[in-house]
C-alpha cells in the first residue's frame, strides 16, 4: 500500500477495530441484523473487522471495515438513531464532516457536489472528497442511504475516479430485518390518547352535572373544543419551530400531521358533534318548558 493511502487511512481511523466474530459471517458475507445490514466482502481474501462493543454503553453507530491483504479498506457504518429521509443537504453536511477529519490533519479538501443514486437503496446519495497534502492527492468516495436508520459506505483511494470494486461492494448491501419504528408515530399516538382522554373526561363531567341537575345546565363539550383548538395551536408552534429548513416539505407535513392534526382532529370532531347534540337537547328542553307554561 502506498504512503499516500497509509496517511489517508490514518486520518480517518477511529476506534481500534477487532476481527468480526465468526457467527456474524456466512462465507464472504457479513450479517448484522441488529443493524439491519448484510454486505459481502469484495473477495475471499478480504477480512471483516468491527469496533469492539463498549461495556455498559449504547453506541450511536457501528463501523464495519473490510480489509485486503495489501492494506486496502472499504467501510460501512450503520447509525442507531432513526432517520426517515435523506436529502442532498444531509449528504453535503455528512461529506463536509468527513472532510473536516482530514483538515484537522493539515490536509486541504474539496467536497464535490453530492449526486442522487439508486445504489444501494432508492433515494441514496453518493459523494466524493478530493484531499490534497504533502504526500499527494487522494480521494474519498462514499454513499449514504436511509431506511429507518442511516447507512454510510466509504473508501479512501488514490484513484481519481470511483473504483469499481467499491461500487460493487456497495451494491452487495442488503437491508435485513424490520426498519426502526418512526418515533413521530409514537409521539402522535400518545398525544391522541391524551387528547381523547381529556375530551371524554370533560364530556363525562358535563354529563354527570346535567344528570344530577335533572336538566341540561352545562355544555362542557364547548370547553373541550376550546382546549383542543388551543392545544393544536400550541403544538403547531412548538413543532414548526423545531423543523429544520433542510427537511423536505413531505416530511414536514408528515410530522405536523402526526403530532398536531392527528391527535386533535378526531377528538375535536367528536367534541363538536357532542356539543351540537347537547345544544339541541337544551333547546328542546327550553321549548318544552315554554310550552308547558
Amino acid at each position: 500500500m502506498s504512503l499516500l493511502l497509509t496517511v489517508l487511512l490514518a486520518a480517518t481511523a477511529g476506534a481500534e477495530l477487532q476481527p468480526v466474530s465468526p457467527e456474524r459471517l456466512r462465507g464472504q458475507r457479513l450479517h448484522a441484523p441488529e443493524w439491519n445490514l448484510s454486505i459481502a466482502a469484495p473477495d475471499a481474501t478480504w477480512t471483516w473487522w468491527a469496533e469492539p462493543a463498549a461495556a455498559g454503553a449504547r453506541s450511536t453507530h457501528e463501523t464495519f471495515a473490510c480489509r485486503s491483504p495489501e492494506g486496502g479498506e472499504v467501510r460501512v457504518i450503520a447509525f442507531r438513531h432513526f432517520q426517515a429521509e435523506l436529502t442532498k443537504e444531509d449528504a453535503r453536511q455528512f461529506a463536509e464532516g468527513v472532510a473536516s477529519s482530514f483538515q484537522r490533519h493539515g490536509w486541504q479538501t474539496t467536497v464535490r457536489d453530492p449526486e442522487p443514486s439508486s445504489v444501494p437503496l432508492a433515494d441514496s446519495f453518493r459523494y466524493a472528497i478530493d484531499v490534497t497534502g504533502a504526500n499527494g492527492v487522494g480521494h474519498v468516495y462514499g454513499y449514504l442511504a436511509v431506511r429507518g436508520r442511516q447507512f454510510a459506505f466509504q473508501q479512501v483511494s488514490a484513484d481519481p475516479s470511483e473504483p469499481a470494486l467499491f461500487r460493487d461492494f456497495v451494491r452487495s448491501f442488503a437491508f435485513e430485518g424490520t426498519p426502526q419504528r418512526d418515533p413521530i408515530k409514537i409521539v402522535g399516538n400518545v398525544s391522541m390518547v391524551l387528547a381523547s382522554a381529556v375530551t371524554l373526561l370533560l364530556g363525562g363531567l358535563g354529563w354527570g352535572i346535567n344528570k344530577a341537575a335533572g336538566r341540561i345546565v352545562v355544555n362542557l363539550w364547548n370547553v373541550a373544543i376550546v382546549l383542543l383548538l388551543l392545544a393544536g395551536a400550541g403544538l403547531a408552534v412548538v413543532w414548526l419551530s423545531r423543523l429544520p429548513a433542510s427537511m423536505t416539505a413531505h416530511r414536514q407535513g408528515y410530522i405536523v400531521g402526526y403530532t398536531v392534526a392527528g391527535p386533535i382532529v378526531y377528538p375535536l370532531a367528536f367534541a363538536v358533534w357532542r356539543a351540537i347534540v347537547v345544544r339541541r337537547r337544551r333547546r328542546d328542553e327550553q321549548a318544552s318548558a315554554g310550552a308547558s307554561k
